[in-house]
């Protein structure tokens, strides 16, 4: 019985071992464990330690991936494809930050079309920190069907930095390497003059114009001078590197000392407080003045504004320098569309910019932008005065409202009646309303057209005839003019000559 008890026990052993390996080899799901790249945030100052969280978040959002094996402690910033070696295949260039450094990389990785795979073949250290301020491109900027790689942002005192690389190789199976033909920085806008190439140069069939790099920046010689040095920097296909061609003084105004002292203490908020408000271009072409709105206290945005268009930008960045600042900008829309904006401050009322949008971007040696702007003061001459409207800008209303009609030398007849107009020709038909307005001892008329191709619009001047160019006797002519808080002057639209038709 004993016997029979003990081949028992050891028969339910050998299934419950068996059971147990069967278990193991088919049914169990083994644990493995990935590496992956760590998100570290870099060791650098405390005031940017909210906006190195903000750029991690965007450096691993979705769509951004890295076809250039990555390193365990490296984060990605962002990725840009191009062919960089001039093979016909492309490339990849990364923007990365790693837990040994806090400012920005670029890592190089160029595609093996014998192994199908992009490989790390260089990687380029800078010295910017903050992502929000560093941008990078790859383009033909010498003309000759090479692409080049340009970086650039702001350091962490205020200077702007820009530079530019070609890559070369000996061989084909010889290691790249990065050669440097433009190192540029300044406390002021560093920026690429694109011009148009022609039909040649895109069929590869010849080489194209350079681009010019013009550089803006205080003149170290003389401290207590408010100019600005403009730089330019050309090709020079002999020495392979761009080379300083010309430069010039932008004479500016000397501020008062207490002046300075009280807007720029060296603080970004007392800056950022003198700029607080809604600014108006002393120089514009045509009938539309350009504003901008700096909202600091608030919301933290710049606000561009021209006729009925605007572009609202979050204000990421700023950084004080001598005699201005410097502030980055990201389009609240369009999040790859950066801005840079230069200030200079002119005056306690007046400042020039400078605004240069992303560096991937097409622009000019000058945008609609630049220019001086003055503040606007609310309080200004354009405030109607109690006790009712001024008299002349009245009598004239009256007198158009009183005859029938008006005709012009084209047969438009123009009719005026309490707020309203109506103009009709040949192929015109338009209406709307109108209201006067005085200033600075002059009379003008506003009007707003209800059709969508109007006749009037905007803002005109009212004089009686005769004066320059018109010798019609007891005509009204409307001159087109643009109005600004403090100054009016005139604008390049069509003039009119109203004749009285009674």
């Amino acid at each position: 019985m004993k016997n029979r008890i003990i081949a028992v026990l050891f028969v339910i052993a050998i299934a419950a071992i068996a059971l147990f390996v069967i278990h193991e080899q088919y049914f169990s799901v083994e644990k493995k464990e990935t590496a992956v790249s760590k998100i570290v945030i870099p060791q650098v100052q405390k005031q940017v330690e909210d906006e190195t969280q903000e750029e991690l978040q965007i450096g691993t959002e979705e769509g951004v991936s890295s076809l250039v094996p990555l390193k365990s402690d490296e984060t990605l910033f962002g990725t840009l494809s191009m062919d960089f070696d001039g093979d016909g295949y492309d490339d990849q260039v990364n923007a990365i930050k790693n837990s040994s450094s806090p400012a920005m990389q670029l890592l190089v990785g160029l595609y093996n079309p014998s192994t199908k795979a992009y490989e790390r073949s260089a990687l380029l250290v800078t010295d910017i920190q903050q992502a929000r301020t560093f941008s990078y491109t790859g383009m033909d900027i010498t003309g000759d069907h090479r692409t080049a790689l340009v970086y650039q942002g702001f350091l962490e005192n205020g200077d702007s930095v820009m530079q530019v690389y070609h890559i070369l190789r000996s061989s084909a199976s010889a290691a790249p390497v990065l050669k440097r033909i433009a190192s540029l920085r300044a406390d002021g806008t560093i920026f690429i003059q694109q011009i148009e190439r022609d039909d040649s140069y895109l069929s590869d069939q010849t080489t194209g114009a350079s681009y010019v790099i013009w550089v803006y920046g205080s003149d170290y010689a003389n401290k207590e001078s408010s100019d600005q040095l403009q730089t330019r920097w050309e090709w020079n296909r002999n020495s392979q590197l761009y080379e300083i061609k010309e430069q010039e003084r932008i004479t500016g105004n000397l501020i008062a000392a207490r002046e300075l002292a009280k807007i720029q203490d060296g603080t970004v908020a007392t800056f950022a407080n003198f700029l607080e408000g809604l600014w108006y271009k002393t120089e514009n072409r045509g009938s539309q003045v350009h504003y901008i709105f700096f909202d600091w206290n608030e919301d933290r945005q710049i606000v561009f504004l021209d006729g009925g268009e605007e572009g609202v930008f979050d204000w990421h960045n700023s950084n004080v320098r001598r005699n201005g600042m410097y502030i980055s900008t990201t389009n609240l829309e369009i999040e790859n569309l950066q801005r840079r904006i230069d200030i200079s401050l002119i005056s306690k009322d007046q400042i020039r910019i400078h605004v240069q949008d992303d560096v991937r971007m097409y622009f000019s040696e000058s945008s609609v932008w630049d220019g001086y702007y003055k503040k606007v003061n609310f309080a200004s001459k354009l405030t109607k005065k109690e006790g009712g409207e001024d008299q002349s800008a009245k009598k004239f209303l009256e007198e158009l409202e009183k005859a029938s009609s008006w005709k012009t030398v084209d047969g438009t007849v123009f009719k005026f009646s309490d707020g309203n107009y109506n103009a009709i020709g040949d192929s015109i038909n338009d209406n709307g309303m109108y209201s006067s307005i005085q200033m600075s001892g002059q009379a003008f008329i506003q009007f707003r057209s209800f059709t969508a191709t109007p006749l009037l619009s905007g803002i005109y001047l009212l004089e009686r005839s005769p004066v320059d160019g018109v010798e019609e006797e007891g005509a009204i002519i409307l001159r087109p003019y643009v109005l600004t808080p403090s100054s009016c002057y005139p604008s390049r639209d069509k003039m009119l000559v109203l004749q009285n038709n009674d």
